[in-house]
């Protein structure tokens, strides 16, 4: 299965054999093998990346609601809500460390309250419903940032991610939301049809099988288990 991040794969790659290149004319690593040092490295880059992505989806979702915002809420609520988000960026950065340790206090570090949370969620949501789903990606993607143990945020940013074709995102995103809610069926089913669409059936399989198991107390809900049937059944058909 691939883990790397969708659209990344030729910079990916590159970069990782840059590093390798830079790190090989240093003093050799007694410690290590070639192979460990190359995997840490895809770690790093993964990271990077990560944090890449991260900074421009702070970056676009500020220009989405520049443009989108006041015509929902008007210019002076949006002046207030630029307020609390305009140093964003440089606290994700400036307070990272503090932010990885208590990810649940992201937003309330950068200052933002509940009601501004709120009304990005809206036009989220807005753009979500409207199938704008490149503009609904980006404000999903800054509000999992903002509140990262939300899993119902990041099941809608793979739902983004997977209507856009990009699959391996989804299932990470999907993934990230079981993790977080792991009583949650469609979470797992979710993950299952990635894993189908990528082709890696037996892991297909497996997500299927473990959310299957979460039905028990949802025996009147047809709508879910008629979905599992229907990817038990493509599973079976792809075999």
């Amino acid at each position: 299965m691939n883990n790397k991040p969708d659209n990344f794969d030729e910079e990916f790659e590159q970069i990782v054999d840059e590093i390798m290149e830079e790190r090989a004319t240093g003093a050799p690593n007694a410690f290590m093998s070639e192979e460990q040092m190359r995997a840490k490295v895809c770690e790093e880059v993964k990271e990077m990346l990560k944090f890449q992505k991260e900074t421009e989806a702070v970056t676009n979702s500020i220009a989405l609601l520049v443009d989108l915002g006041p015509k929902m809420y008007g210019q002076s609520r949006m002046n207030d809500i630029f307020n609390e988000i305009r140093n964003a960026g440089e606290v994700l950065i400036e307070s990272s460390e503090e932010i990885s340790k208590t990810p649940e206090k992201t937003a309330e570090m950068i200052g933002m309250t509940d009601d501004t949370l709120n009304d990005i969620l809206k036009i989220a949501l807005d753009e979500y419903e409207q199938e704008r789903w490149e503009s609904a990606e980006s404000l999903y993607l800054f509000l999992t940032i903002l509140t990262p143990i939300n899993p119902e945020l990041w099941m809608c940013l793979g739902s983004c991610q997977q209507n856009q074709g990009k699959i391996n995102e989804a299932r990470e995103s999907y993934m990230h939301a079981s993790e977080l809610d792991n009583a949650e069926p469609h979470y797992p089913l979710y993950v299952a049809e990635c894993c189908l669409l990528e082709g890696d059936l037996e892991t297909s399989k497996d997500w299927e099988e473990s959310g299957r198991l979460l039905l028990e107390d949802r025996e009147n809900d047809k709508e879910i288990i008629e979905m599992f049937d229907a990817v038990k059944e493509a599973i079976a058909a792809a075999a």
